[in-house]
């Protein structure tokens, strides 16, 4: 099920102390309406009642969508350089819900889950896309990283993040876009081609090491190359 709670926040704009409606799970297979709300970038979006201003909540909550095989624990951006305390922390939720802790029943369920630690709305807005288009998201990012190693001047910055838009349900061509996470603002948008996806499931010898580390545990995503590579960053 999905679980709502009221808590109290402060309004970043008039610093107001509200009372809000934040989300503790979302379960996709029984609200589909919260998947699409996701995507549409409406989600969690509240306003003001002082000052009338609207913002997005910081996103820290389990998803479940069993029809697509996904679960994710989501984490605010800000939390980022944490992900291999927060990793180890979703590993331990998913393994008592679904894995070596939970109820065989829940066991046969997780069976056919893949687990994925996510940081910021962005990015759970691109493995939901993802999820929709059939695409492996390993292989997304493996494509984010032949797209950059071919961009010289790639805005690779703290605070910038390449995430994809939307797929072509014609050619299956992906566009990204570069994001600044502080403004907001589109630095960048690109286009890869079906091909270039798919020539990478082509040559698995040529990408294996960059696999493995993209899906060693559960954070699958093109930052943790930059941010340091599994327990070694520790």
């Amino acid at each position: 099920m999905s679980i709502m709670n009221d808590v109290t926040v402060t309004c970043p704009s008039c610093e107001a102390q509200i009372t809000v409606t934040a989300v503790e799970s979302v379960n996709a297979d029984r609200r589909p309406d919260l998947r699409d709300e996701i995507i549409a970038g409406t989600f969690q979006v509240q306003q003001c009642g002082d000052c009338e201003a609207e913002f997005l909540l910081d996103p820290q909550f389990n998803y479940l969508d069993m029809g697509r095989g996904q679960w994710f624990s989501i984490q605010p951006l800000s939390l980022l350089g944490d992900w291999l305390a927060l990793e180890d922390e979703a590993i331990a939720t998913f393994d008592l819900a679904y894995g070596e802790q939970a109820s065989p029943q829940a066991r046969e369920i997780g069976d056919s889950l893949s687990p994925r630690l996510v940081f910021g709305w962005a990015a759970l807005r691109e493995k939901l896309l993802i999820g929709e288009a059939g695409l492996d998201d390993a292989t997304v990012e493996l494509t984010k990283l032949a797209m950059i190693r071919g961009l010289p001047g790639a805005p690779l910055r703290a605070g910038t993040e390449m995430r994809l838009l939307n797929v072509s349900p014609e050619t299956g061509d992906m566009a990204f876009e570069w994001q600044d996470n502080l403004t907001g603002e589109t630095v960048e948008t690109l286009i890869a081609p079906r091909s270039l996806y798919d020539s990478i499931l082509e040559a698995p010898d040529a990408w294996a090491q960059m696999r493995a580390v993209l899906e060693d545990r559960v954070f699958c995503d093109v930052q943790k190359l930059y941010i340091g590579e599994g327990r070694a960053a520790g």
